[in-house]
């Protein structure tokens, strides 16, 4: 698990697959992140959960990709859901099929 609240952090993963997915956590605590594939901003994921915290959640996934190499980015943004406490981004792991 790695988790962070400061600006700018970055976590990339480098796979070789078709298809990706980032397995977080959204938490009452828990902020926006930018996701990235293959350095293009794909969006922003918020991670907020409103009534309960979700561990093992599916954050983000990703299934139309051409075989071959790819690199998946994470990005703290330092933004949150306005009923959030907090700003924190967590990645639990990353599910790559091939």
């Amino acid at each position: 698990v790695a988790l962070s609240t400061t600006v700018g952090a970055r976590a990339e993963f480098t796979f070789t697959g078709t298809s990706v997915r980032w397995v977080g956590q959204r938490r009452r605590d828990s902020g926006i992140a930018r996701v990235y594939l293959d350095g293009v901003l794909v969006g922003e994921v918020d991670t907020f959960a409103p009534l309960q915290d979700e561990y093992l959640a599916a954050v983000f996934s990703r299934t139309d990709l051409a075989p071959g190499t790819h690199v998946l980015a994470i990005e703290v943004t330092g933004l949150k859901h306005p009923g959030s406490t907090g700003t924190q981004v967590i990645i639990d792991a990353f599910d790559v099929a091939p």
